[in-house]
């Protein structure tokens, strides 16, 4: 399969087109994200790191504009739908928090595909840089705690939403499968405002809740009908 996909991508080298300096394209993804919540925090585990001991496993799926405005470079639009379920962990104690999560994200972002930004020839794989701003929302339902658990307390919140201002950053793989389509990977990591996308905010947390997300995504290229390129 490997070598199927070198072959096609260097194929696709060899018939010399740069589209990507002449074309828009719509993408589809499908993936999975991580929900670091610190619904676990408590005064002796207070801190960074030590708040997000507990991950909770995600569904993603993706749809995204992206037009470039020269050859390795290119914003994009996205819109995405995510799907989180913690369940209570008992080796844990403080984290006997049981909750289900939609959250929905609209956002702006930058493509920086950095060998073919400096290269005149078509790049058969390319590395490239994802960087922008969105809004995320949650709505939060099934929330419950164990009796045991002793939780909420007087300083713990709990909401049925959430969100804000989201900050992404992170890498992409692209392999070129024909002229007009794209295979891409790509791993992004969301720094947000909110401290209720997984609507419990513990009163010895400080963080906000945050995300990192792995995506599969296929591109199909919209050729500019004033570019010979077929």
């Amino acid at each position: 399969m490997a070598m199927i996909l070198m072959g096609s991508c260097f194929n696709v080298s060899a018939q010399g087109y740069d589209y990507e300096a002449h074309e828009h394209s719509i993408s589809v993804g499908i993936g999975y994200g991580y929900m670091f919540s610190d619904a676990a925090a408590t005064y002796s585990a207070h801190g960074f790191f030590k708040d997000f001991i507990q991950q909770d496993v995600g569904t993603i799926y993706t749809a995204e504009y992206r037009k470039y405005l020269m050859a390795g470079l290119a914003y994009v639009a996205n819109i995405g739908l995510q799907k989180y379920q913690g369940t209570r962990d008992f080796t844990r104690h403080p984290r006997d928090y049981k909750y289900s999560a939609f959250i929905g994200e609209v956002s702006g972002l930058v493509n920086f595909e950095m060998f073919s930004f400096f290269s005149e020839q078509r790049i058969p794989i390319d590395l490239y840089l994802v960087g922008g701003v969105g809004l995320i929302g949650a709505s939060v339902s099934d929330q419950s705690f164990s009796p045991t658990s002793g939780r909420p307390n007087k300083g713990d919140k709990l909401s049925k939403s959430g969100g804000g201002i989201n900050f992404i950053a992170g890498l992409g793989l692209r392999f070129p499968i024909t002229k007009i389509i794209d295979l891409r990977f790509e791993g992004k990591y969301h720094f947000g405002t909110s401290d209720y996308l997984d609507g419990y905010s513990p009163y010895y947390s400080k963080h906000p809740d945050l995300i990192v997300e792995g995506v599969v995504k296929v591109s199909y290229h919209l050729l500019d009908k004033a570019c010979n390129c077929r």
